[in-house]
């Protein structure tokens, strides 16, 4: 049995240099590190690295949470270093856990030495029936609606991600991200909510608003023409990654133009443009949407019963681009592949050149694979 003896153990953890002790600090959580603080004085001086700073995770659960002690990292550190990203769990059934969540957005909005450029804010667990965060959604606009010349620093903003805050964003959301973050390159509010009330000319603002926007995940009847013609303009920064939802919405929506897009592939010839087809989209939604030269890139799809008349769609209008195909049905593992199912997708395969991964739901014959 190996044995240690403690006095020398210590004495070599208080002579390590402060950047190594910053590196192993930096693997634990805000609490852990808030208990390494009162060991000894040495501890306690490393620990007001701005690198152990920067970043700040809260995980808000009432009936597991170690974190309410935390908020006060916030008060106490920001001001060393310059606080960078902010990344927030809540569990949204409970209500302690969205006020301490809101606790910390309305600390983060009065700190005057804040440079925030990440925020990412996340549901875990169910998000209970008829929720609709309005309150959580005020809280958010108050923090995007600080002024720059407060001396809050809120221009710094470049990632905001509420991919996973299943709360109805609206346009006075998108406008407020506008008019308060020029800066901003990464925006996802592609959300799971009853209701998303961004309108087309609300994400017009957003996008006119910051040009150097290079991601947006959003909702395909959040976009029109417009929007999609602004991603094109000159002195803008070209587009990496345009994300879409299809859904009921989208029955009332108008779709976007060939030529719209024919434009937007030329000026942003790199661009990845993910679309995915909900369940709920109705079927004659989905023949305008796949218009002639889309450039999706790549492709999921949802489909009920024996259909699969898209296949011949896709072929037509997306041979160019298409690089995944995802195929999903709320039967398959029920029904067979319907009848001329396996050919029309070999058809597929052998016009779309760039297709280099294909997620279908049904087992293919041996020819067919």
């Amino acid at each position: 049995m190996l044995t240690f003896n403690n006095t020398l153990l210590l004495h070599e953890w208080a002579t390590l240099p402060q950047n190594i002790l910053a590196d192993i600090f930096s693997y634990m959580s805000m609490n852990e590190r808030l208990k390494c603080s009162v060991v000894c004085k040495w501890w306690n001086e490393c620990l007001q690295h701005p690198k152990l700073w920067s970043r700040f995770m809260f995980k808000f659960d009432t009936n597991i949470d170690d974190e309410g002690k935390a908020i006060k990292c916030i008060e106490s550190y920001c001001q060393i270093g310059r606080l960078s990203e902010v990344e927030i769990f809540v569990n949204p059934k409970q209500s302690v856990s969205r006020d301490r969540a809101m606790m910390v957005m309305e600390e983060l909005r009065s700190s005057p030495s804040k440079k925030l450029q990440k925020f990412s804010f996340h549901f875990s667990g169910y998000n209970p029936l008829l929720f609709n965060g309005t309150e959580l959604l005020s809280t958010m606009k108050n923090l995007f609606g600080s002024q720059p010349n407060a001396g809050v620093g809120v221009c710094h903003l470049t990632t905001v991600d509420l991919t996973e805050c299943n709360i109805s964003l609206d346009d006075e959301f998108a406008r407020i991200l506008a008019m308060n973050h020029p800066f901003l390159r990464v925006v996802r509010i592609q959300n799971i909510c009853f209701v998303d009330n961004v309108t087309p000319n609300g994400l017009l603002v957003l996008v006119s608003g910051c040009p150097e926007l290079k991601e947006l995940c959003t909702f395909y009847h959040s976009i029109d023409d417009r929007v999609v013609a602004e991603f094109c303009s000159d002195f803008r920064t070209t587009v990496s990654n345009l994300s879409l939802i299809c859904n009921a919405s989208d029955k009332y929506s108008n779709a976007v133009k060939s030529e719209t897009w024919k434009t937007f592939n030329r000026s942003n010839p790199d661009a990845e443009l993910r679309l995915e087809i909900l369940l709920t989209t109705p079927q004659q939604a989905i023949n305008k949407i796949l218009c002639p030269d889309i450039p999706v890139t790549h492709l999921t799809l949802n489909v009920s019963g024996s259909r699969f008349e898209e296949l011949v769609i896709i072929k037509q209008n997306c041979k160019q681009t298409l690089k995944c195909l995802t195929l999903q049905n709320d039967l398959a593992g029920i029904i067979p592949p319907p009848p001329g199912f396996e050919p029309a997708l070999l058809d597929l395969i052998s016009d779309c050149e760039y297709l280099v991964e294909i997620n279908c739901p049904y087992p293919l014959s041996q020819d067919t694979v």
